[in-house]
């Protein structure tokens, strides 16, 4: 097997394993945006003690980390996909 060889078969695992996370990060992501909507008729209050502000704020840090993830994910990904060259939204502009 020649080094071609190998790097033909890996490049699918590889693609496979970026899109796998992709998928990982979006499914998070999702899951996130779903618990802020839940409770957002509670956070459209002023926090009734300095728990629930916390709590608030953990919420926006989970979904801003789950936002950057997803972002990390699909950058890590496109290359073994060969899409190089593709701008992200926040890039274009």
């Amino acid at each position: 097997m020649t080094s071609g060889d190998m790097q033909s078969t890996a490049f699918p695992r590889q693609g496979m394993d970026g899109l796998i996370q992709v998928y990982a990060a979006a499914r998070r992501l999702m899951a996130h945006r779903d618990r802020a909507r839940a409770l957002q008729p509670r956070l459209d209050k002023v926090p009734d003690d300095l728990a629930e502000a916390i709590d608030r704020d953990f919420i926006e840090f989970d979904l801003m980390r789950a936002e950057r993830r997803l972002r990390d994910a699909l950058r890590a990904a496109e290359p073994a996909l060969g899409n190089r060259n593709l701008p992200l939204m926040d890039e274009e502009d």
